[in-house]
């Protein structure tokens, strides 16, 4: 989804300030999830993770589309050369977030096993 105008630059770091989103972001690198996959892989509620996924939305961060009773998110496309520059940062991220690898991992598992949103 392109942004029709540029979200300001403190709504772009404001929507990351919180840990459960900045890890949200790092598993949407992945591409494409279920917001059931993000629960179960954040062991969070399916309101919190939500309401999480909901500031990233708004700040332009994330993209949804719905599926049934399901939404399904990915990152966004950039709507400024800087929120490009923040997508690529979160390759740096990952690389040195100690939670970042173990939550892939847990993804992939939690993509193995049940299928909530089929």
């Amino acid at each position: 989804m392109k942004l029709k105008s540029p979200v300001p630059h403190d709504e772009l770091f404001r929507a990351l300030s919180e840990r459960i989103r900045l890890r949200l972001m790092l598993l949407l690198r992945e591409g494409e999830v279920c917001v059931c996959h993000l629960v179960n892989t954040l062991e969070e509620s399916q309101p919190l993770v939500s309401k999480h996924l909901a500031i990233l939305r708004r700040a332009g961060l994330v993209s949804s589309r719905k599926d049934g009773y399901w939404r399904h998110y990915s990152l966004a496309e950039p709507g400024s050369p800087a929120h490009a520059k923040l997508l690529a940062l979160l390759d740096s991220v990952a690389a040195e977030d100690p939670d970042a690898e173990r939550d892939r991992k847990k993804l992939a598992k939690v993509l193995e096993a049940a299928r909530c949103c089929d």
